[in-house]
């Protein structure tokens, strides 16, 4: 069953394969996100990289900060796990990753591990798959979904596949439909304007 939406407003939302996504769009902001979102136990909170301007990690770390802190407080209050995308900067190190909190608590910043346009963002060198009350998620941050080798290292570890995608790209969303089709992967993709998700591939 292939499900599509593209849309241009605030949420989506998505329920398949054991797991229930509600995908946000724009700002991080708690409040709109409590009126708008109504989180049931065991959803997925995503948001793209729209969400915040670069974050300073030193002062994240200092506890000078607040986006970060933000995100886990709404994670507690929703009683959610929220997977967040982040650019951030310290000093003059900066990496695009995924913020994942899970009900107060950070549980992860996922850096991307490929790029292969070469930005001016870094790379780490290690994909990462979290638990969660669904099954076992495999993270690809923005270009990671790109990867061929990729999606082959965590076919037989995660259960499902959710890319956050800074941009809007047509050739990008082609790519992971392509390649969640030759690795039997459902998938949620989300960009900084839409959703869309294939419940069985």
């Amino acid at each position: 069953m292939f499900i599509f939406s593209y849309i241009i407003i605030m949420y989506s939302e998505a329920r398949f394969c054991g797991f229930s996504f509600k995908v946000w769009f724009g700002k991080f902001e708690p409040a709109s996100l409590l009126k708008e979102l109504i989180v049931e136990d065991g959803d997925i909170v995503l948001c793209g990289f729209n969400s915040f301007d670069e974050i300073d990690l030193s002062e994240e770390i200092m506890g000078d900060g607040h986006d970060i802190k933000s995100i886990c407080d709404y994670s507690l209050v929703a009683n959610a796990a929220v997977f967040c995308g982040i650019k951030t900067y310290i000093l003059d190190v900066k990496n695009i990753g995924v913020c994942v909190c899970n009900k107060g608590r950070l549980v992860d910043i996922a850096d991307r591990v490929s790029n292969p346009f070469e930005d001016e963002y870094g790379e780490s060198n290690k994909l990462k798959i979290i638990s969660a009350s669904g099954g076992r998620v495999a993270l690809f941050v923005d270009s990671d979904c790109l990867v061929d080798s990729h999606w082959d290292k965590i076919k037989d570890d995660a259960d499902i596949v959710v890319c956050i995608n800074q941009g809007n790209s047509i050739i990008t969303q082609e790519e992971v439909r392509l390649l969640a089709s030759v690795y039997s992967k459902p998938y949620i993709y989300i960009d900084d304007n839409g959703a869309e998700w294939r419940q069985t591939v």
